[in-house]
């Protein structure tokens, strides 16, 4: 997540295994001097990357509650400003911005945030929240489009803001194509089997599954039950808790049987 500090990391843990390496015949460093400047780099820089990462997660967990703390927030985000090379400050500014409904200046920080990591889909995502707040809905489902094809197999949210948007807009088709495209990036396979406990444990397991169900709703309002049935099967896979799905199999198949 921190480029800047991650080099530093790996370039500070190279010189010290470089120093270690260069050993007499004693087994001990050549130069005691290159390897306590490396140990001392290593130390500065791992304490400094656990501090951003612990900073960084409490003013996620912060912006997540109900009410937010401002000023635990807007302290939160004077250490971050500091962190060099990454797009995490803007991303949680433009968060606190947007919680406080200042939209123009939310849009400002993720279009920064953006560009200072452009591998990332997160600003454009939240660009695309931004704007349909502003009622921009056209560059809107762009942004919740542009998300999906940056990053099509990290988040579940990306498709549900876009299906959302495409059904606001009475557009069912797209909404249909936009779900299909999400069930494909997160089936239920052999892969998925092997770290099921990891996504149960996060949670992610549950966004899939009501990914899942509401692709199979639609299929049923579009009369494709055979379809819907198999999707509203994968979305029980991936949470036999979830009752929703279960509510909508037995409707997809009684009407089936007509």
């Amino acid at each position: 997540n921190w480029p800047a500090l991650s080099l530093l990391f790996w370039f500070s843990l190279g010189l010290l295994l470089g120093s270690i390496s260069e050993k007499s015949e004693t087994w001990e460093p050549k130069s005691k001097k290159s390897l306590g400047i490396a140990l001392a780099f290593l130390f500065i820089s791992s304490l400094y990357l656990f501090s951003v990462e612990r900073t960084l997660q409490r003013l996620t967990l912060t912006l997540s509650e109900s009410e937010v703390d401002l000023s635990k927030a807007s302290s939160s985000l004077k250490f971050l400003r500091n962190a060099p090379f990454y797009s995490s400050y803007y991303l949680a500014r433009g968060n606190l911005n947007r919680l406080t409904e200042k939209y123009d200046e939310a849009l400002d920080s993720f279009k920064k945030a953006e560009i200072l990591n452009p591998f990332s889909a997160e600003p454009i995502y939240n660009e695309a929240l931004i704007l349909e707040k502003k009622g921009e809905f056209s560059l809107a489902q762009d942004k919740y489009r542009e998300s999906i094809n940056l990053n099509p197999f990290t988040e579940v949210k990306y498709y549900q803001g876009a299906a959302e948007m495409a059904t606001a807009n009475l557009d069912l088709n797209e909404a249909e194509t936009i779900l299909r495209q999400g069930a494909g990036a997160f089936p239920y396979n052999a892969s998925y089997q092997g770290f099921s406990y990891l996504y149960e444990f996060t949670g992610f397991n549950k966004d899939v599954s009501k990914l899942h169900t509401t692709y199979s709703d639609l299929l049923s309002f579009h009369g494709k039950l055979d379809e819907a049935l198999n999707a509203v099967i994968d979305a029980q896979l991936f949470d036999p808790t979830n009752s929703e799905s279960q509510n909508l199999q037995k409707i997809i198949e009684a009407g089936r049987q007509k």
